[in-house]
Parts: structure tokens; C-alpha cells; sequence
């Protein structure tokens, strides 16, 4: 597969997020901005407040799609939905709980008739290997109902998910029609454990890559995790580092981040209207280094408690 330069202009960067996200996109946002990408922004908003809308709006080049509050399920679903209202020939979907590291305008795309995102490494698949299942696997052949047998093709992940639009629509809109099919109308981020589909939007791709007969190939050229490079941080757990604390995984970007909202505000980009987290102001880094090793109890404490209507 031969890997086809594109200019800037004909690729759009889609994100979204509900309001606990809003400093999340904007950071990304700003971490473009900063480096000179000059792709398009497509963001789907969920819930924001009209002060967020009113302020990512002005950006230019930048366009707000408010996704609905009728639809129950986690944002994350809306991936292939949002993609499709791209208005340029490329679209590349980036989770909006990252920044990048410098200009990566570059490293947004592969080989134009395959799907550009990254593979599983070996390691991680033997952390979570229920997409290896035997009984994962052949309900993604019944519920997909394309090929005998699946293919033989390693899981990706759907932090970044960059497609052709001209070659590769009808994979979003198979994508959109399998996640009503076989997904629970009030899903979370996960479902159920032992769920086929426990990754949600991430599963129901994957089953699509490798059992259904037109599905494109996976790139062999992703290029956004090299750390000799330009490349896309992503902050994978919870809490976020605009939320109540920075976790030991998100530390090794501590310095880059709060570099990035130093930027904006010598170049006067941040919210009036939102106090800059405490989190993400220097004068408190000793503290949230202190307390990171805490960070992922934390977050399960205010789960238990949330749960329990306390």
C-alpha cells in the first residue's frame, strides 16, 4: 500500500465531548493552534454550556456540531457520525482527553485506501484479551453476519480513527447501523464485562474490520505514537488532568501540558468565563505530584459514592 501525502487543507480533526470534557477539547485544540496544524476542527458538544459554545465558536476554522440529549449513550459513540459531516475529502477522529506534542499534521494519515488508527501491541492484548474470546468472536460473526470465518487481523484502537470519506463512508455508516444494533441504548463508555462489546464503539469496529467482507485494511504506517516525532499524548485514564488530580500515567506530559496553558494565556486564548484548574497551574505541581499515586483510588471512591446516591 503506498502512502499518499496530503496537504492540511483537505483534512479535518473531529473530537467530542460532554461538558466534563469541554478544557479537554480545548487543550486539544489549542495544542494545533500552537504547533500551526491547519486542518479543519469538527467538534461534537454534548450537554456544554452556552459560555463554552460561544467561545469554541469564535475560533476559526473550527465548526460546533451539537450532538443531541435525547441519545443516552456515551459520546463516544457519535465517532462515525460526526466523521461523516467532515467537509473535506479526509477526516481523522482524535479523543479529546490528549494534546499535540508539535505539529503533527503529518503523522494524521496513512495509505488512502486503508483505515488509520493503531494496532494493539502483543502486550496489551494479554491484558484484555476478551476480544480474543472464542464466544467474543463468533458472536461478532453472527451479529455481523458477513464472513464465515474472521479475519486474522490484529484489535485497533479508537483513540485516533482517520478514514477517506470518498473510499471509506460506507465503513462509518455500517459502523453507526452495527452500534444501534448490537449496543444497549443508555451505554456507557463500557458495557458489561463480559459483553461482546464491552468497548463499545471500539468493539463493534473491530468486529466490523474482521468479519465483514468490504472492510478496508488496517494501515501499516501509524505514525502518531513516535516519541522521536511529533505525536498525540494521550491521557487514557481517569481522573483527567483538568480534573481533580494528575495521575502517575498523565505525569510524563506534565511539563509539556502546562507549557501548552502557558502558551495560551501569554497568547490570551483561555476562557474568561472558567477558572483555570487548579491542576493545571504550575504553582501547584509539588502537590498533585505528591498526590498522583492517589489518583486512581480517588476516582474509584467517587464512582462508589456516585453510585450509591451519596
Amino acid at each position: 500500500m503506498k502512502l499518499v501525502e496530503l496537504p492540511p487543507e483537505i483534512r479535518t480533526v473531529v473530537a467530542a465531548g460532554d461538558r466534563n470534557y469541554a478544557w479537554g477539547v480545548f487543550l486539544l485544540i489549542a495544542s494545533m493552534r500552537r504547533w500551526e496544524m491547519r486542518e479543519k476542527i469538527l467538534v461534537g458538544a454534548y450537554s456544554w454550556t452556552p459560555e463554552w459554545l460561544e467561545f469554541l465558536e469564535k475560533w476559526p476554522n473550527l465548526k460546533i456540531v451539537r450532538l443531541s440529549t435525547a441519545d443516552r449513550r456515551c459520546v463516544c459513540v457519535t465517532k462515525p457520525l460526526l466523521m461523516l459531516q467532515a467537509e473535506t475529502p479526509y477526516a481523522t477522529w482524535i479523543d479529546s482527553d490528549g494534546m499535540f506534542t508539535g505539529n503533527c499534521s503529518p503523522y494524521l494519515y496513512g495509505e488512502e485506501e486503508a483505515l488509520y488508527s493503531r494496532a494493539y501491541s502483543a502486550a496489551e492484548l494479554a491484558t484484555h484479551g476478551f476480544a480474543r474470546k472464542p464466544e467474543t468472536i463468533a458472536a461478532w460473526l453472527r451479529d455481523v453476519d458477513s464472513l464465515p470465518e474472521r479475519r486474522d487481523i490484529p484489535d485497533i484502537c479508537t483513540s485516533v480513527v482517520g478514514v477517506s470519506l470518498e473510499r471509506n463512508s460506507a465503513l462509518l455508516k455500517r459502523w453507526i447501523e452495527q452500534m444501534d444494533k448490537v449496543l444497549p441504548k443508555d451505554v456507557g463508555i463500557v458495557s458489561v464485562k463480559d459483553s461482546p462489546y464491552f468497548q463499545t464503539d471500539e468493539s463493534v469496529l473491530n468486529s466490523l474490520l474482521s468479519c465483514w467482507e468490504p472492510a478496508p485494511p488496517i494501515t501499516q504506517c501509524y505514525r502518531l505514537d513516535n516519541p522521536k516525532t511529533a505525536y498525540f499524548a494521550h491521557f487514557a485514564y481517569n481522573p483527567k488532568p483538568w480534573q481533580t488530580q494528575w495521575t502517575p500515567y498523565a505525569l510524563r506530559w506534565y511539563d509539556q501540558l502546562i507549557a501548552l496553558v502557558e502558551w495560551c494565556e501569554a497568547q490570551k486564548l483561555l476562557p474568561e468565563f472558567a477558572p483555570l484548574p487548579p491542576t493545571l497551574q504550575r504553582k501547584n505541581e509539588r502537590f498533585f505530584r505528591l498526590c498522583a499515586p492517589l489518583a486512581p483510588h480517588w476516582h474509584r471512591v467517587k464512582k462508589l459514592w456516585r453510585k450509591l446516591g451519596l
